[in-house]
């Protein structure tokens, strides 16, 4: 059983390193990486893990979480977009950037900076690889599910599908 583990996490590893290979080369996420003054090769630098959580993933203390359920249902390939929005908490924690400063517990999750700033680049990601219309569906559904309407919808909206 402890050899059966064993090649589990080897070949999770394996998976991760190619995903994070994968990432390396995306013009979305050296822009991200360039941003933060970070160099792309640190980002084999990174804790990547599972876990079972209520969301797609989190990153907290510099680590970030995947959501197993990705894993287990062999859709982790369909959803990087998340890991790339999750890298930018990542840069945001490793740089100390304020934007990721615990905000007001009053603030609504899409008025924070660190996490229109996620989106931004997870959008940009998703246009690059997905095209034009994903990216712009998912934002679209974003908002819906967090109930931004009118004016504030249209620069949201704006403001998330911006070129990095």
């Amino acid at each position: 059983m402890k050899k059966l583990k064993r090649l589990q996490n080897k070949i999770i590893e394996r998976m991760l390193r190619t995903i994070v290979d994968f990432l390396a080369r995306s013009s979305s996420v050296k822009a991200m990486f360039e941003y933060y003054g970070v160099p792309i090769s640190r980002i084999y630098d990174v804790d990547i893990c599972f876990s079972d959580l209520p969301v797609s993933a989190k990153t907290k203390d510099k680590v970030i979480y995947i959501n197993s359920k990705f894993l287990e249902e062999g859709k982790l390939s369909e959803e990087l977009h998340y890991l790339v929005h999750e890298l930018c908490h990542w840069l945001q924690q490793e740089c100390d950037d304020p934007y990721n400063r615990v905000p007001d517990k009053e603030a609504e999750y899409l008025d924070m900076p660190s996490e229109l700033e996620a989106f931004m680049y997870q959008a940009n990601f998703m246009r690059e690889f997905y095209g034009d219309s994903v990216a712009e569906d998912y934002v679209d559904d974003l908002l819906d599910f967090h109930k931004v309407k009118g004016s504030e919808r249209a620069k949201k909206r704006e403001a998330l599908l911006l070129d990095t």
